[in-house]
C-alpha cells in the first residue's frame, strides 16, 4: 500500500507505476515514463524495478528498490510516493528438479542445465528456461511457452521439473524437505571481506558492506531479526535509515551473487522480520575476522 498525492493505491507483484491507463499507478506528468516502474516479487522481497531511468531513496539513485514500509520513492523531481504497509504472500508457488534442487520466484531468466542445475541466464544449452509473471511460472521447453500450475511436471533429460506450492512464513523449514541439500557453502569472514568457497568452483570475494552483512549474520549463527544485525554494521544511524540502508545492501549483494553464479538464498528471510546466513548441508562459516 502506498501514498500518492493523498491517494492511497495498493500495488501487487505485476503492477506499473506510469502514465499509461493501464497502470495500478497512474501519474500524469510529463517527467514519468509510460510505463516507468513495475512492482515484482523477487524470491522472498517485495521489489520495484525501474524500467525508465533510475528512482531515488534517500537521495541515492536505484535500479530496483526492496520496498519496506516508510520509504519515500521518488520516480523524478518532486513526483514520488511513501510506502504505508508491505504484505508478502503467505505462499508461492517454487520449482523443482528430481525434488532436490529448488528455484523460487525471481524476474530473472534461469536456465535449466544439462547437469540439471540452475543457472541465472539463458542458455542455448538448457534443457528447459524459466521465469516468474504475477506469481505464476512459464517455461519454455523445445520453443514451447506454457503455464506451470501446482503438480505440473516435465521430464527432461532424465530430470523432472515439477511445481509446487510452500507456505512462505515456513519455507525455510520446507525447503528441507522439499529440496532436500542445497549447495554447500563454506564461507571465510574476514574484517573487509568475506570469501564464498564451493566445491568444484572458483572462490568469490564480497568485499565492503555486503561481507559485512555475510559475516555478522555467520557470526550470529542463528535466524536474527534484520534491525539487531543493522545495528551492529550502522550502530549511529537512526532506525528508519538503518532499514533503508539494510534492504539497498541485501539488494546489492543478491544481485552480485547473481552475476557469479552464486545462489541468492545464502542471505535468507526466514518469516518475521528475521534473516539468517544459509549454508546448506554440510557448508560452514569460518571466522577470521
Amino acid at each position: 500500500m502506498v501514498t500518492f498525492a493523498g491517494r492511497r493505491i495498493g500495488l501487487r507483484p505485476g503492477s506499473l507505476i506510469g502514465r499509461l491507463s493501464t497502470c495500478t499507478l497512474r501519474i500524469q506528468d510529463v517527467r514519468v515514463s509510460e510505463a516507468h516502474a513495475l512492482v515484482t516479487l523477487r524470491g522472498r522481497d517485495l521489489t520495484l524495478l525501474a524500467l525508465r531511468g533510475a528512482l531515488q531513496v534517500d537521495g541515492i539513485a536505484e535500479d530496483a528498490v526492496l520496498l519496506a514500509k516508510g520509504q519515500r520513492v521518488e520516480l523524478a523531481p518532486d513526483v514520488a510516493f511513501e510506502v504505508e504497509e508491505v504484505v508478502l504472500p503467505t505462499r508461492v508457488m517454487v520449482l523443482l528438479v528430481d525434488g532436490v534442487d529448488l528455484l523460487e520466484p525471481c524476474a530473472a531468466v534461469h536456465a535449466l542445465l544439462p547437469s540439471h542445475q540452475w543457472v541465472p541466464a539463458w542458455r542455448p544449452d538448457a534443457l528447459a528456461h524459466v521465469w516468474s509473471a504475477d506469481g505464476d511460472w512459464m517455461i519454455q521447453v523445445d520453443g514451447r511457452v506454457e503455464r506451470a500450475t501446482p503438480g505440473a511436471s516435465w521430464v527432461l533429460d532424465g530430470a523432472t521439473l515439477s511445481a509446487a506450492v510452500v507456505d512462505l512464513e515456513r519455507l525455510a523449514t520446507e525447503v528441507t524437505h522439499l529440496a532436500g541439500q542445497v549447495e554447500a557453502m563454506e564461507v571465510i569472514g574476514r574484517t573487509d571481506t568475506a570469501e564464498l568457497r564451493r566445491a568444484g568452483r572458483e572462490p568469490v570475494t564480497l568485499d565492503g558492506l555486503l561481507a559485512r552483512l555475510v559475516t555478522e549474520l555467520g557470526l550470529l549463527g542463528t535466524p536474527t531479526p534484520w534491525d539487531v544485525v543493522a545495528r551492529e554494521i550502522w550502530p549511529e544511524a537512526p532506525d528508519l535509515q538503518r532499514r533503508r540502508s539494510f534492504d539497498r545492501v541485501l539488494q546489492r549483494l543478491r544481485q552480485t551473487l547473481r552475476e557469479h553464479g552464486v545462489r541468492e538464498d545464502l542471505v535468507r528471510a526466514v518469516g518475521r522480520g528475521s534473516y539468517e546466513l544459509h549454508l546448506g548441508g554440510g557448508g560452514r562459516f569460518v571466522d577470521e575476522a
